[in-house]
């Protein structure tokens, strides 16, 4: 329709050159008209889809525990469930009474975990930790708090390190009992299913 309107004005135009203004004139609100309609149509797009920001934060995909394998320590008094696959690595001696990790290899599709028993009190254990990784790593924790597991005290020392140095987040949360102080890391999204297994044994 728009063409055929076009069309006639040239026509005419050419029959009479007494209608140049008035063509340009028309020529002009049309066009004018179309830039207005293209960029309505822009701005009411970018409403009803807005582009991402970088202010919103990142949900944590917690992992699903209902099918780790459950680790008990009778000497050490302690019990958890881990991811399934993972290999257990003990080590005796050094900063712990006990230290053991669940390790990543080839066949697992989660993180690890590791467990160290410390007969520092609870108190000290938390210092410890958050003077190694510092000693080690030049960062703090992002989030210290305390957290209810029950019959023990416990902190929670989150760790978020800058992209730059290689090092993935984690979670390390510490127990004090009443013989041991126990230290248990993972990542953020397996930090949660790790601590609902926790448990001091006799």
């Amino acid at each position: 329709m728009y063409t055929l309107c076009i069309k006639q004005m040239l026509f005419a135009y050419q029959k009479n050159p007494a209608v140049n203004l008035f063509l340009i004139i028309f020529l002009g609100l049309f066009l004018v008209l179309l830039l207005l309609l293209f960029r309505f149509h822009l701005v009411s797009n970018s409403f009803e889809n807005p582009l991402p920001t970088n202010t919103i934060q990142e949900e944590i995909k917690k992992a699903d525990p209902s099918n780790w394998t459950p680790y008990v320590n009778s000497e050490y008094g302690f019990a958890l469930s881990h991811p399934p696959l993972l290999i257990k690595s003990e080590v005796m001696g050094g900063e712990y009474v006990y230290f053991v990790k669940f390790v990543e290899n080839e066949l697992s599709e989660d993180k690890g975990v590791s467990v160290g028993v410390s007969e520092l009190s609870f108190e000290d254990e938390v210092e410890k930790i958050k003077k190694a990784i510092f000693e080690s790593d030049k960062i703090s924790p992002v989030i210290e708090k305390k957290i209810n597991t029950g019959l023990f005290e416990a902190v929670r020392l989150e760790y978020d390190p800058p992209s730059g140095l290689g090092l993935e987040k984690r979670v390390i949360v510490v127990v004090g009992a009443e013989k041991y102080s126990y230290s248990v890391s993972t990542t953020p999204e397996q930090i949660d299913g790790v601590l609902e297994s926790f448990g001091v044994v006799n």
